[in-house]
């Protein structure tokens, strides 16, 4: 018969941690995971700040004028989401203004790998700097399944079809009722004349009028979608 002793049943010793332990370990085992997530965050930090922040401030220290002992987060303020087209990136400039505005924004645009950017200047009092924006340009191509495009279209007035959209988003329509009832298009062959038509037409009928379209040359590229029954 196993006996009981302070080792425990058969003389297997058990070690057990004691009650005042407890908290000391459950202390520590927190500390442990808090610090491998704090790990992984500074991890990103660090990646970005060696591929995105450091090589583009090293380029342009000497260009602007800036002491090698300054930090780059001091003067180039390089957010983590600046390549969305939304995003800005504010770059502060000495006072003197003894730089060439076209290298730094040349070598701004190589290191961050940029295009298509603006950049506005404020060389006025003592708050001197460069603010770099991406140019907000219309959309090369607009499609019925794209984010958004049905929101826009079922908000859109029946007389004021949508016809396009323009930089950041603008809206491009004509008020047939309180503008006027005519639409001139002028563009040369293959501008895309007869796809402005086909999608006020298809508004139109998505709104219960009637369509008709006069084509003296070929209404065939107007008309083929509606022959086939496609009228969304």
């Amino acid at each position: 018969m196993p006996q009981s002793g302070p080792f425990g049943p058969c003389g297997r010793t058990e070690t057990r941690p004691s009650p005042r332990w407890r908290p000391a370990i459950g202390a520590a085992s927190t500390l442990a995971v808090g610090g491998v997530a704090y790990g992984l965050l500074t991890r990103k930090r660090r990646e970005f700040m060696r591929e995105w922040v450091r090589p583009p401030a090293r380029a342009l220290a000497k260009p602007l004028g800036m002491s090698e002992l300054t930090g780059p987060r001091r003067y180039l303020h390089t957010p983590r989401n600046f390549s969305d087209d939304d995003a800005e990136i504010p770059i502060d400039a000495p006072g003197h203004l003894r730089f060439n505005e076209d290298l730094v924004a040349d070598l701004v645009v190589k290191k961050l790998a940029l295009e298509n950017v603006s950049f506005t200047w404020r060389r006025v009092g003592k708050d001197t700097h460069v603010i770099v924006r991406k140019r907000q340009t219309p959309p090369r191509m607009l499609r019925l399944s794209d984010p958004g495009v049905r929101e826009i279209l079922a908000k859109m007035p029946e007389s004021a079809p949508l016809i396009a959209l323009g930089a950041g988003k603008k809206m491009v329509s004509v008020d047939l009722d309180a503008d006027s009832p005519h639409v001139l298009i002028s563009a040369g062959s293959g501008g895309g004349k007869s796809t402005i038509l086909r999608t006020i037409c298809c508004q139109f009928i998505h709104s219960g009028a009637h369509t008709f379209v006069l084509d003296y040359n070929d209404p065939g590229p107007v008309l083929r979608d509606f022959d086939q029954g496609d009228e969304s």
